[in-house]
């Protein structure tokens, strides 16, 4: 284990007896290197190589990975594992590398055409199947900007790589280059290399956040740039590739805001939480229940909000604190379903039924 301390950035190398090299960037190792190897020694098991294409000895010598080869992890007992679409050049001639080295075929289940997640299912016997190592999953509204993490990849036929870095911003929605708006993204200072892709990033107490990814820069990586759908998406996406092989969004129609303790103070509003409803899709699930957008627009320094909008304070009796809490809420619905909101319009609170409906292509 050699370490080295050129220009305020720290490499970590472990050895191939590890199976394991660590790049750690940006700030002093206060999060120690015995913290982060017993981490890794920990959680490894649960990251995998993902395989879509005829490869050579030479391509694994190669410093970035041919098309067709990145990186996943299990989710469950089962052998399911979350990877993305940008990595998989021929779903049916898919193979799963474990942390061992042992190769498995895997079962192509689907994948969400908005924001690339794919998932597969091992084929091993039985034994196999129970000495996996599923990685525990973390949520997106525990997390904060300036947290630690690691982004972890299998770009290799044998262990993996990490790379340390921060939370940069939490993001309630992103769009890609398509216009899908991605909810609930995590940007931090790790560019996403192409072998990374499909890979989880994971916080100091080894719970996958996130899923690593290169669809929002269809370019290549930015230094000091890279962002992870969370955690959260991941399993509710796979939930539903499992058991129906496809993906249905619930649609609300809305457009929503955060409501915080300053602007509450600013604007003069009923509540320093919630989620205010900016604008209302023409003929859309909130404006049939008659949901009311906001009026008119606040231009504070440089930033401009909105105002006289119905403020969202619970879900179905649950209360939420922002439009991210609300988003979290209706990830558990389907189309068709009928949910309940408690709205605070001007300084009287009422509910409003919604019955939700299938999202649109390209909402």
């Amino acid at each position: 284990m050699k370490f080295q301390e050129p220009a305020g950035r720290i490499f970590c190398l472990f050895m191939a007896a590890a199976g394991i090299i660590l790049v750690a960037s940006g700030f002093s190792c206060a999060w120690s290197k015995s913290t982060v190897t017993a981490l890794c020694s920990r959680i490894c098991r649960g990251v995998v190589g993902v395989v879509s294409t005829t490869i050579t000895p030479q391509d694994l010598s190669r410093p970035v990975q041919p098309a067709g080869m990145g990186s996943g992890f299990i989710i469950d007992g089962d052998g399911h594992v979350a990877t993305t679409m940008e990595i998989i050049s021929d779903p049916h001639a898919v193979e799963v590398i474990l942390f061992n080295g042992n190769r498995w075929p895997a079962k192509f289940l689907g994948t969400d055409p908005e924001t690339g997640i794919a998932i597969l299912q091992i084929q091993a016997p039985k034994d196999e199947l129970q000495s996996l190592d599923p990685m525990a999953m973390g949520t997106f509204d525990t997390l904060k900007p300036g947290r630690k993490v690691l982004s972890l990849a299998s770009p290799f036929t044998r262990g993996f790589v990490v790379a340390q870095g921060i939370i940069s911003a939490i993001r309630p929605s992103v769009l890609t280059p398509s216009g899908y708006a991605v909810d609930m993204v995590i940007q931090t200072n790790i560019p996403v290399q192409k072998s990374w892709r499909g890979g989880p990033l994971v916080d100091l107490s080894g719970r996958a956040i996130g899923m690593n990814t290169a669809l929002f820069l269809p370019e290549g990586p930015v230094p000091g740039i890279g962002f992870a759908i969370s955690s959260d998406t991941v399993i509710w996406i796979a939930s539903q590739i499992i058991s129906r092989g496809s993906v249905e969004r619930p649609w609300m129609g809305v457009t929503l805001q955060p409501v915080t303790p300053s602007l509450a103070r600013i604007l003069g509003l009923p509540v320093d939480h919630g989620a205010m409803v900016t604008n209302l899709a023409r003929n859309g699930p909130g404006a049939k229940a008659g949901l009311r957008a906001a009026s008119r627009k606040v231009c504070l320094g440089n930033q401009i909000y909105y105002a006289g909008g119905d403020i969202i304070v619970a879900v179905n009796g649950k209360n939420v604190r922002s439009d991210i809490e609300v988003l979290s809420q209706l990830r558990r619905m389907y189309p068709g379903d009928t949910i309940t909101l408690s709205v605070y319009r001007n300084e009287t609170l009422r509910r409003v039924r919604v019955k939700l409906s299938g999202r649109p292509s390209g909402k």
